[in-house]
């Protein structure tokens, strides 16, 4: 990480987001099955066999989450114009995010 007179670098930054981002949404979703905003709106994530979700399917859905930032947001239109209601993330994963109510 370079900080030059106090400011973290671009590259830096966007490293720390990754990241503590990465260990937010992970420990969230093997933990609990969804964020608090999930949470929040009655959603969580599980496998799409209805399992709870494991580590490594945890990292392909956050890994999933920038690389649909990385083409444009396209994978998260997914979510939109598919049948299922699965976006990029949960395709790559395998999850799906369901009703908790």
């Amino acid at each position: 990480i370079v900080i030059n007179m106090g400011v973290a670098s671009p590259f830096s930054a966007l490293f720390l987001e990754i990241v503590i981002g990465a260990i937010y949404h992970i420990a969230f979703w093997i933990g609990q099955g969804a964020t608090p905003g999930k949470m929040a709106m009655g959603i969580k994530v599980v496998m799409a066999n209805g399992e709870p979700v494991e580590f490594g399917s945890a990292m392909l859905r956050y890994f999933g989450y920038w690389l649909s930032w990385l083409i444009l947001g396209i994978g998260y239109l997914m979510i939109a114009f598919s049948a299922e209601k699965r976006g990029l993330h949960d395709n790559i994963a395998g999850t799906v995010v369901i009703s908790t109510r």
